[in-house]
This record gives structure tokens, C-alpha cells and sequence, in this order.
């Protein structure tokens, strides 16, 4: 793997096709062959922002209790 380290830690990894923010050993529970895992301890979230011309914003999240 490869990682990206910031002040106590592992901050990003690439591991084969795989890339985890958060976490220095990115894990499909379900068996994902290539996937983008954010690991956080409180909340996660991916949020995709389309700034050409306006200012939509589309997130996934989970604050622990699901999506």
C-alpha cells in the first residue's frame, strides 16, 4: 500500500484499487472489488459539489446510525 501520512498518522492509503480516508487498511465488508472507503469514528460522509456554474451540492452520509 501506499500512505499519505499527516502529524500521529495515516491520513489516506491506496492499497491495490482501493482507497480509504481514514483508515490505513481500506475493507469491504461486502466483498467490493474496488471501492473508496471514509472511515471516521463519529460521522463520514462523500459529498460531490458541481461549482460550473452553480453551487449544487449531493452528499452521502452516516453519522453511526446508518444512511
Amino acid at each position: 500500500p501506499v500512505n499519505f501520512y499527516e502529524n500521529s498518522g495515516i491520513r489516506m492509503s491506496i492499497s491495490g484499487s482501493n482507497v480509504g480516508i481514514g483508515t490505513e487498511t481500506p475493507a469491504s465488508e461486502w466483498g467490493w472489488a474496488k471501492f473508496l472507503q471514509i472511515d471516521n469514528a463519529t460521522n463520514a460522509a462523500l459529498i460531490l459539489t458541481d461549482r460550473a456554474g452553480s453551487t449544487q451540492e449531493n452528499s452521502i452520509v452516516t453519522d453511526g446510525a446508518g444512511l
